[in-house]
């Protein structure tokens, strides 16, 4: 892998108004992947109002958004997946789905534990279902780093809260998933968090021994 920038930082601020939640703004991490044969990819693209903070930070690494090959999204939820439109001439892979942005041309692979091939080097996907139905995970290696980009299949305020609620689709997944890449890698980019490695990685690998799930 030549590169791994994140080039849209993570942003959340939630409040609650008589038990309703408002998020704003609100926009998961976007990362950069530039591999050894010369792909250019994004892993997710951030959440609505926020397509110049995409297209700036793209031109800060000398790229158009026309320029992006594939985008692969961790999950469906609006705050990683906003901006694909923006890049017009990649292919989309999304769990079991690669759709031509520029055509919508579809195709869906079958069997539950397929993913789509990505026609680039040194890519890894892998399911991590758990915060959602539909998640999935890359895997690269840098500089001697194995780096997994999750999404939100890892979350520090979970961890460090120590309990896992129920309004997951499948909590012991997303706990044993989280182990998972824990145990895979020795950094994390997470939507929510950004980069995970150093001392945090170890702070929070230690504290997921004793996370509980909500019965």
């Amino acid at each position: 892998m030549k590169s791994i920038d994140i080039i849209v930082e993570p942003e959340r601020v939630d409040r609650y108004k008589k038990g309703i939640k408002y998020s704003f703004p609100n926009c998961a991490a976007v990362i950069l992947l530039r591999t050894d044969d010369d792909k250019n990819i994004l892993v997710d693209t951030g959440g609505y109002g926020h397509q110049k903070r995409v297209v700036d930070g793209l031109r800060r690494k000398g790229l158009n958004p026309e320029d992006i090959h594939y985008v692969i999204l961790t999950h469906s939820h609006f705050d990683h997946n906003a901006n694909i439109y923006l890049c017009s001439r990649a292919q989309l892979i999304q769990e079991r789905w690669l759709v031509s942005i520029a055509d919508g041309k579809t195709i869906k692979y079958g069997r539950k534990e397929e993913l789509p091939p990505i026609g680039a080097k040194g890519i890894r996907l892998i399911k991590t279902p758990g915060h959602t139905e539909d998640s999935i995970s890359v895997l690269v290696r840098h500089k001697n780093k194995k780096y997994a980009i999750v999404g939100d299949a890892v979350k520090g305020s979970l961890i460090r809260a120590g309990l896992i609620k129920r309004e997951y689709s499948n909590s012991q997944d997303y706990l044993n998933n989280m182990k998972k890449l824990f145990r895979i890698s020795n950094v994390i980019i997470s939507g929510d968090d950004g980069l995970i490695e150093g001392e945090t990685f170890t702070e929070l690998k230690k504290l997921l021994k004793n996370v509980k799930i909500e019965r």
